[in-house]
């Protein structure tokens, strides 16, 4: 029996003891995908010279879904501001994004990515979705999944800190990316 795909993947970033807890800096934090959890073909591969921060894509068309999470670290707490709302102003989860790895978007310009993933919430951990097809033309590509966060750091203890990734479990998923070769 054949496979109905030629090539696909599905890379995990899980935190358990290599990566674990990290609180989210300002600007565009990549995912670290460090657990292959489905390959199938040559068409997908980590490129881990890069920290398994870079997927490479050959030609073709590709359909790919992903989820980043950030979290406030408030588990077992009602999805209410645990602070003053005058304090959340600036304290946003932001979004994922999927960018060509070899031109990222920054921070002043963030028309560089590909494609951008659903918002989060201000107070809770919400994942950002993203979900789409790219044509990878000519060569290779190179991609990243990277999360936005307009977040930087709380000002003495009145704000809430924002997470990229909680510690402690190797069942800790906070990033996921499935790839699928379609053409």
């Amino acid at each position: 029996m054949s496979a109905i795909y030629d090539s696909y993947a599905i890379f995990g970033e899980f935190t358990g003891k290599d990566l674990g807890t990290e609180e989210m800096k300002m600007g565009l934090a990549n995912r670290v995908f460090n657990r292959t959890e489905a390959l199938h073909g040559d068409a997908i591969s980590l490129v881990k010279k890069s920290n398994h921060e870079r997927i490479r894509l050959k030609r073709g068309v590709y359909r790919i879904t992903a989820t980043s999470f950030l979290t406030m670290l408030t588990a077992g707490v009602p999805p209410v501001p645990p602070v003053k709302t005058e304090f959340l102003s600036d304290v946003y989860p932001g979004y994922c994004m999927l960018y060509d790895a070899n031109d990222p978007p920054t921070e002043a310009d963030m028309s560089k990515m590909l494609y951008p993933g659903t918002m989060g919430t201000a107070y809770d951990g919400v994942p950002s979705l993203l979900d789409c097809v790219l044509k990878v033309k000519d060569k290779h590509m190179d991609i990243s999944l990277g999360h936005q966060c307009s977040y930087d750091g709380p000002k003495g203890d009145l704000r809430p800190k924002v997470y990229l990734r909680i510690g402690g479990s190797d069942f800790h998923v906070c990033a996921r990316i499935s790839i699928f070769k379609i053409a």
